[in-house]
């Protein structure tokens, strides 16, 4: 630099600007993001079966008034929100999850309960892998969590 500048200031000037930059292109991508997954559903099922009105997919009518509360309407919008946005629903419990689950099987629409196996699947591989998984605290040392022993790091 010229010295009006600390090196520091200087590059903290500079990120700010990049920051400011690419923001442009991060919003963009986003916004693809979102258009890809709500098209991701329409292009896997035919435009009847997305665009089906909930009142024909033979649940209860808690199940129905708490979907429409909810704002969704559609088969599709059923499965843009997919099952962690459906329980965050006024209202829908574990009978109402079931119910449209039983709903999708009998469609041959079983996306959301496979979703659901997958995240299980991942969180208890995950929760395996690291209770055997060896922690370095702060005093530089290695504690093995299955046994009391302990080693020094270089």
């Amino acid at each position: 630099t010229d010295g009006t500048l600390t090196p520091t200031e200087a590059v903290t000037q500079s990120a700010a600007i990049l920051m400011d930059q690419s923001s442009c292109f991060r919003e963009l991508a986003k916004a693809l993001v979102e258009e890809g997954a709500e098209l991701a559903w329409q292009g896997l099922i035919p435009p009847e079966q997305y665009n089906m009105p909930i009142d024909q997919l033979n649940i209860s009518t808690h199940t129905y008034n708490s979907l429409r509360r909810g704002g969704i309407t559609t088969l599709g919008q059923i499965l843009e929100k997919g099952i962690e946005g459906l329980c965050a629903l006024a209202g829908f419990g574990a009978k109402s999850r079931d119910e449209v689950e039983v709903a999708l099987k009998g469609l041959d629409l079983p996306f959301i309960l496979e979703a659901k196996e997958k995240k299980k699947k991942k969180q208890s591989a995950s929760a395996a892998s690291s209770e055997g998984e060896d922690d370095l605290n702060l005093e530089g040392t290695i504690t093995d969590e299955t046994s009391d022993s302990r080693t020094e790091t270089e």
